[in-house]
């Protein structure tokens, strides 16, 4: 093995780990705090009405034929069996605390349609969409491409609608406490680290599969004197040309005396090895790692040094089966999880593409149908001027991601999984109601990189606006209507002032929203009463949306009481989004308390415990001790 001077390296045996005295006893029984939390997952998707035309149509050859085939049968039926729904919602949306919704980030005014301000009808679509598929139990959507790629319906531009983007997340458990699994699980596997030199060998900057890594002797040297160790550098002063060494000095980290000698390797009888183009995409897709370490942005750079067979740098690597599993600046460098996000997305709540669900058959199905929903811009009630806030900086807080997975993935027993175990995500992320003063969020936050201006529009402005719709059945129009009846879908019977989020700074308490809606159904043979008496005529009457949402209550327990387990996680899932959009929650101050963010330096400290998140039931059940 390439790995000189074990003895002297930071193996399981060097106390590296600073556990003694890092935390303290105070902190010991604290829960985290974040200021959003997760809707239980659903157990199964419920198939829509729509999914038995699309079944009958499938075709072996051309699945995307055969379901659009059986989208377009159905919306035939419907509409010969007079059972097809058009119309709108009139919705008025009062903004309960600051709003802002803007198009561009480095603008701090709120959004126009060039000459009045609005609520652009994609952010209101956005929020609705995400609730409706939570109460239709519909797919959780991973997708692997950009989340903000773009495609095309019949020449008409369309956004695809996901649930989460699909990542292999990076860790390095250094500093964690002991008894967190992580941390065993990182020194193991950082322990078959080699080191080499990692070169590029086409000039192509954007191409990922020309990576090679040529294995190098190293041995590490402790080094009393902190101007050596305490600053990344890599010193090429005695390579010549493809032999001596290189010396690389990766920074400071707590207790660190060391920095490392890599012998040059020879290039023509070294072993060498192809770095997977895979291994390369999750490396450029790590965003938590610091610029300084990252090796791929060196090259093209004065760090990177020409040889014999292209640019290269120095690096530790593992391998596996003698394929280059991961990589690192530095001895101890974030590892990939062997899983992906997607791995802990159950099967029974993922859709492919050629299966179809309630939020697929009303908002549309990615390139295959357009939606039969279209919110438009909402305006502010006539004769009202809009009044904001003064232009201030807010500041982001520590805000857990998803390399938190105490946070994200459901826990055993108390205890916190990683993404390499054997469970799921927690569910659909909900943001509480909060009324705090934004402005003041975060100051003791040095990182002005993460700083943003905003002028929010003040609290209790009321908007107008419309949600059409079009060829919907009185199912699919019931799912629709109890978006804005949601407290008919809870269990319990308790009076709710159910909100919605939208805009921006929902994590600070912007953008808790009361919608009222009214609904507006269109006449049959409408088109021949547009001119009566000679007068422009309304084509639409008003709706009683009670028997619609009784429809779809009804198809919701027929699919779901054959199962007791589906029914019972269903009235829970219910339960918990009525609980958590009930805005009377905000001037709770001992719930506040407990759905803010936490403290940055007490923050961090939880976090590296991997303390799991409360559930929404349990942070409600804590207000009753």
């Amino acid at each position: 093995m390439a790995y000189q001077n074990r003895n002297n390296s930071y193996g399981r045996n060097r106390g590296y780990t600073h556990n003694k005295g890092h935390f303290s006893s105070g902190n010991d029984n604290k829960k985290p705090t974040t200021p959003y939390n997760f809707v239980t997952l659903n157990t199964r998707v419920v198939a829509p009405p729509v999914s038995a035309f699309c079944k009958e149509c499938k075709n072996k050859n051309d699945m995307r034929a055969g379901l659009q085939e059986g989208y377009r049968q159905y919306l035939q039926d419907l509409e010969q069996n007079g059972k097809a729904y058009s119309g709108y919602f009139t919705v008025d949306i009062e903004n309960l605390t600051p709003l802002f919704i803007n198009s561009d980030i480095d603008n701090p005014s709120f959004f126009t349609n060039g000459e009045e301000i609005c609520i652009a009808g994609s952010s209101l679509r956005g929020c609705l969409r995400h609730v409706f598929k939570i109460i239709t139990e519909s797919a959780m959507r991973v997708h692997h491409e950009n989340p903000y790629a773009e495609y095309t319906v019949d020449g008409q531009r369309i956004n695809r609608d996901q649930d989460m983007t699909d990542q292999q997340l990076f860790f390095r458990a250094m500093a964690s406490p002991k008894g967190v699994s992580t941390k065993d699980k990182y020194l193991e596997r950082i322990a078959s680290r080699e080191a080499g030199i990692l070169v590029k060998k086409g000039k192509n900057k954007n191409s990922n599969d020309d990576y090679y890594i040529y294995e190098a002797t190293y041995e590490d040297i402790k080094d009393e004197d902190k101007a050596n160790y305490n600053v990344p550098r890599i010193d090429w002063s005695e390579w010549h040309s493809g032999t001596g060494y290189v010396l690389l000095f990766s920074g400071y980290m707590y207790g660190k005396k060391r920095y490392y000698k890599l012998e040059a390797p020879n290039f023509d009888k070294a072993h060498c090895y192809h770095v997977p183009e895979d291994v390369i995409i999750a490396y450029k897709n790590d965003k938590r790692r610091n610029e300084k370490s990252d090796l791929l942005a060196k090259f093209g750079t004065p760090d990177a040094m020409k040889m014999p067979v292209g640019q290269g740098l120095p690096c530790f690597f593992t391998l596996t089966n003698r394929q280059v599993e991961s990589f690192g600046a530095s001895l101890f460098y974030r590892l990939p999880y062997k899983s992906t996000m997607a791995d802990r997305v159950p099967s029974a709540v993922r859709l492919s593409d050629q299966s179809v669900d309630f939020t697929d058959a009303v908002f549309g199905k990615n390139t295959y149908w357009r939606s039969r929903v279209f919110v438009e811009d909402s305006y502010l009630q006539t004769g009202e001027e809009a009044t904001f806030e003064a232009e201030a900086e807010s500041q982001t807080l520590l805000e857990p991601k998803p390399t938190s997975y105490q946070f994200y993935l459901q826990s055993q027993n108390g205890a916190a999984r990683d993404w390499d175990d054997s469970t799921s995500i927690r569910g659909d992320k909900i943001y509480w109601h909060r009324q705090c003063p934004w402005q003041n969020m975060g100051k003791n936050n040095d990182n002005k990189n993460v700083n943003r201006s905003l002028r929010p529009l003040q609290s209790n402005h009321h908007f107008k606006g419309k949600v059409r719709f079009e060829n919907l059945s009185a199912i699919e129009l019931g799912a629709l209507a109890s978006l804005f009846s949601l407290n008919s879908l809870a269990t319990s019977q308790a009076s709710r002032d159910i909100c919605y989020k939208i805009g921006m700074g929902k994590p600070i308490g912007l953008g808790s929203v009361r919608i009222q809606a009214a609904l507006n159904l269109q006449k049959e043979e409408s088109w021949q009463t547009l001119f009566s008496d000679g007068h422009f005529a309304s084509g639409t009457e008003e709706g009683d949306m009670v028997p619609f949402i009784s429809a779809f209550h009804e198809y919701m327990k027929e699919q779901l009481q054959s199962s007791p387990r589906d029914w019972e996680n269903y009235c829970q899932r219910m339960e918990e989004l009525c609980t958590i959009m009930d805005f009377s929650w905000s001037t709770n101050k001992k719930l506040q308390e407990q759905v803010g963010y936490m403290d940055l330096t007490e923050g961090k400290k939880i976090i590296q415990k991997r303390i799991v998140l409360p559930t929404i039931a349990e942070i409600i059940d804590g207000l009753k001790k």
